[in-house]
């Protein structure tokens, strides 16, 4: 069977909320080109999947939270556009303007991934060196016990 091509002229933006509409929860955002039913199982899909084999994602704190039976997903807004680009740029509107519990923006500029490329090997440095700092002060008070081991030791 030939694999359906995406048609970005279904993209929609969504949301994952609380069933009953009495108990308010903090939603997940999320775009897609597939029907909102498909897309609802892929996330219950992941969740199963998360508790077998590890892993995290924002959407799956609400269904750890509420229970998978207990959440349902809502059309924010038909999107119809020409790419994945402009899909997830709307989407990261919403993110932007919207609580929600994605961590992650949907969208980010050239310049932005770069920025935040920076930030991750700056913190990468700083943690691998601190780890570096650990290992050697470990490796000197392993030798300074060692030697003051052998000098009492010796003296005896």
């Amino acid at each position: 069977m030939p694999r359906r091509s995406t048609h970005y002229e279904d993209g929609k933006i969504y949301k994952l909320i609380h069933k009953n509409p009495r108990i308010q929860i903090v939603p997940y955002i999320g775009s897609t080109t597939l029907a909102l039913s498909m897309r609802m199982a892929l996330h219950r899909s992941g969740f199963r999947n998360v508790i077998k084999y590890g892993g995290k994602c924002a959407s799956h704190k609400i269904f750890d939270e509420y229970g998978v039976d207990n959440i349902k997903i809502v059309l924010i807004e038909e999107y119809p556009c020409k790419s994945s680009a402009e899909l997830c740029e709307q989407e990261d509107w919403y993110l932007v303007n919207v609580k929600c519990v994605n961590q992650k923006r949907a969208f980010q500029s050239a310049e932005d991934r770069r920025a935040d490329q920076r930030a991750r090997s700056a913190n990468f440095y700083k943690l691998n060196k601190v780890q570096k700092n650990k290992d050697c002060m470990k490796r000197y008070y392993q030798k300074k016990l060692i030697c003051e081991f052998l000098e009492a030791f010796s003296g005896v």
